[in-house]
């Protein structure tokens, strides 16, 4: 069966995604990336983000926590981009490790 990586399961949408996907017979990943590399004591995220045929990018600040000004907004973008960045790192290092 095909595996999905969830980047950010643990949010309202992710939860329900995760829950279909298992329905649906997919093996589910679930992982969550950080910018801070001291909130990633290790790269088992990088692990279950290589052994996936799938990744799905839920992760970022919550929308709806804070009200919105400069400081919110930038965490909210930041967030966003450099998880990305990350699982785009990823998905590259598994890439290259997949053709030597």
């Amino acid at each position: 069966m095909k595996k999905v990586c969830v980047v950010g399961a643990s949010g309202l949408i992710g939860q329900a995604l995760v829950k279909t996907l298992l329905s649906k017979g997919y093996t589910v990943l679930e992982t969550s990336v950080r910018s801070d590399p001291v909130l990633i004591p290790d790269s088992s995220w990088e692990s279950k983000i290589a052994e996936a045929d799938f990744v799905i990018n839920l992760a970022g600040a919550s929308i709806f926590s804070k009200r919105w000004n400069d400081l919110v907004k930038s965490e909210i973008y930041d967030s966003r981009v450099e998880g990305t960045k990350l699982i785009v790192s990823a998905l590259k290092k598994a890439k290259d490790k997949n053709r030597e």
